[in-house]
This record gives C-alpha cells, structure tokens and sequence, in this order.
C-alpha cells in the first residue's frame, strides 16, 4: 500500500511542477489553486482507485481541489470525460489513457487553453498535448518476471545462472491490452530474457 501511495505521488508531483506559478479561477472555491482533473482507465482494479485518492489527499494538502473520473475501460467514455473536465475549466489534467491513442482531440483542446496534461503510467500517443510523462520502467519489470520464471522453472538458479534443467516447458504470456503501452514495454522485457530460451 505504501508503495502504491509512493508512486502515485509521482504524478502528483509532475502536476506540481506544471502548475507552479500558474494563477487561475478555475473550479473549486475561492482559496483553491485551481482543479485538476484526474482521468482513470476504471475501477475494477483497485490500483486506480487508490492511486486517485493519494493523488487527491496530496493535491488538497497542496491546496488543489480535484475532480475525479473512472471510465470504466471504455475509450469513447474517457475522451467524453476529458471533454467534459476541458469544458468546466480544469487548471491541470492527469490522465491514465483506456487507449493511449484516442484522445488526441481533447488533448489538441486542452493544449490550446493552456491547460497542463500529465500522462500518468500509460503513454498518450500521436499528441502534441503531454507536457509530462511519468512511468516506470516497464522493460525491466518484465526482464524480472520472466526471470522469477526461469528461477520458479528450475531453469535458472537464484543468482541467473543456467542449471541445464531440460523440459519441455511450455509457456504463454498473456501481456494485456494492444492500446497499452506498458504491453509493449513489459513485453521487451519478457522477450530479453526468454528470447534465447
């Protein structure tokens, strides 16, 4: 949980940095230092919803109200959210695409207002409108699960060497959604270590 909670605050962080010196009247009450809107691919993983509320609490104690949306995996939903956050006047956005790809409209929109984007662990593609991107290094991660594979296999032991543990062994990786870019990343990854396998 406290790793969670660390990493949100990344992104927290990259909205800091991109609101600092801003001046707005944006949303939320008179004190507020602008509204961020923060856009989430859904809640059936309950990463997100931890992640929104830590990124919440912390702009709050930073004086930023937020407005929080779930999109429920669905890209057309998402991109009417990110309209909807655009057109009530946000003074910063953090959003974790459904389809890194499909919002290239609103961001064009929110770029023209100015409007700061964040693009939170998952890529947005083909847009001029990400002034940040924060992530984490998804190749390396897969590199470590296919090695936690080989390891659990008894193809290698603890330390990456080969024990010349023979199989057959068979092995599918499922690597998620062909609009996430941490698919892609995580599966480099996998293949640097099982490729030669």
């Amino acid at each position: 949980m406290l790793r969670k909670k660390i990493l949100a605050m990344v992104g927290v962080a990259a909205v800091a940095l991109t609101m600092g010196g801003c001046a707005t009247d944006a949303g939320g009450d008179e004190d507020s230092a602008g509204t961020v809107g923060i856009l989430m691919p859904s809640t059936t993983n309950t990463r997100w919803q931890i992640e929104a509320d830590t990124m919440t609490e912390t702009l709050a104690e930073r004086g930023f109200d937020t407005t929080v949306q779930f999109a429920n995996d669905d890209a057309a939903t998402q991109v009417g959210q990110l309209e909807d956050m655009i057109t009530n006047g946000v003074s910063a956005l953090v959003v974790v695409p459904v389809d890194g790809k499909s919002l290239g409209g609103p961001l064009a929109d929110a770029n023209a207002l100015d409007i700061p984007v964040v693009s939170y662990t998952r890529l947005l593609q083909d847009t001029d409108g990400v002034d940040y991107y924060t992530t984490f290094d998804y190749t390396s991660y897969g590199a470590l699960s296919a090695t936690a594979i080989l390891q659990a296999l008894g193809i290698q032991d603890e330390e990456g060497n080969d024990t010349g543990a023979t199989g057959p062994f068979n092995l599918e990786v499922v690597n998620g959604s062909s609009t996430d870019s941490v698919a892609y990343e995580m599966w480099d990854g996998y293949n640097d270590v099982l490729g030669s396998y």
